[in-house]
């Protein structure tokens, strides 16, 4: 099978690629690459970009684009495997894909479409990797707060507000011990908060995002309440993480 090359990019217009991520269960990734412009209202097109580390730098994972060949990396490889649906097909942006990396001028160009491109998308997908038990039990337990804090007219207090504790509590509650909630969770944060959140990009990628979820694995769970985390594990976070999370769609952007 031969490699896939890119067709060229028309760089008169505010052109980018998409890529239609085919359903299925199956070993093989396939993916449709095509071309779309942005305007004012959009592409048309309903898209997600995929905001994730390329983990280590030498391609080995081959998936199929437009019936050719293409190597990715094997952390990306992971991410489309997670994220592929089973009976539908899903449009994704990614960088690795989208932009024809050998072509520098296209790469400069794509740049400073950037913000653009996520401020435009439907909703950004913040791939942290694969998942450990921790970080399952800390998205486990994240999902539970969502549901508790949709009981709540919450979308106005600020992340450090007193009453996240009762809602905390509340999911506590009804969680139990179980899941020895207190070290796994914050075990789970400290490994969420690696790679990606060193990534050069990452504050213009974040910023420019109105919607986001952040993905780890098999689970994902909105951003919209996860600068609640720290306060309710009691994790202090570098500026630099602190200055991320305080800018994902969230309760707190209405208090920035």
């Amino acid at each position: 099978m031969v490699f896939y090359q890119h067709d060229r990019l028309d760089l008169e217009r505010p052109a980018i690629r998409l890529s239609r991520l085919e359903k299925g269960r199956h070993s093989v990734i396939a993916c449709e690459v095509f071309q779309v412009f942005l305007d004012d209202r959009g592409c048309g097109v309903p898209y997600e970009p995929l905001s994730c580390t390329w983990g280590p730098p030498e391609p080995t994972q081959e998936i199929r684009v437009n019936n050719k060949k293409l190597l990715v990396t094997e952390n990306l490889h992971e991410a489309l495997v997670r994220l592929r649906h089973p009976d539908r097909d899903r449009i994704l942006w990614i960088d690795a894909i989208c932009i024809d990396q050998t072509n520098a001028r296209e790469r400069s160009y794509q740049v400073q479409q950037m913000g653009e491109i996520y401020h435009k998308a439907d909703q950004v997908l913040f791939w942290l990797g694969p998942a450990t038990d921790d970080t399952d039990s800390l998205l486990e337990t994240f999902g539970w707060l969502e549901d508790e804090a949709g009981k709540h007219p919450c979308n106005d207090w600020h992340p450090s507000d007193v009453r996240w504790g009762d809602i905390c509590r509340d999911v506590d509650d009804r969680l139990g011990q179980r899941l020895n909630l207190k070290d796994r969770r914050s075990q789970g944060l400290e490994t969420l908060l690696g790679g990606w959140f060193r990534r050069v990009w990452i504050l213009q990628e974040v910023a420019s995002t109105h919607a986001a979820r952040i993905c780890c694995g098999g689970k994902s769970v909105s951003t919209q309440y996860f600068g609640v985390l720290p306060n309710w594990l009691g994790v202090t976070l570098s500026p630099h993480c602190q200055a991320v999370i305080d800018m994902m769609p969230s309760v707190s952007r209405a208090h920035s």
